[in-house]
């Protein structure tokens, strides 16, 4: 089920679907999960180049995706983020 999951996530990023900027209650989004796992490069990445908005959108504790892929020191999925979103994402 897990890997239609992430076909599903795909799909919406291509299709730039706005319920990938939808948060739960403490603010996770689909940028989120999939940073805090940490495994779906690619996916983080085509989320942020069809929806940028999603790779700013802060949990409740204040992070975004790419905070969560640099606490998990996934060192080239940030450089890639910073490529793949030019001029959205800043360091804090």
């Amino acid at each position: 089920a897990q890997n239609q999951d992430w076909g599903k996530l795909q799909e919406m990023a291509h299709e730039k679907d706005p319920a990938l900027l939808e948060q739960d209650p403490k603010g996770a989004s689909a940028g989120h999960i999939v940073a805090w796992r940490g495994n779906q490069q690619e996916l983080l990445l085509l989320i942020a180049r069809k929806l940028p908005k999603a790779i700013l959108l802060q949990d409740a504790s204040g992070m975004t995706p790419a905070h969560w892929v640099a606490m998990k020191e996934q060192w080239e999925t940030l450089r890639a983020l910073f490529r793949a979103s030019p001029g959205v994402i800043a360091l804090q």
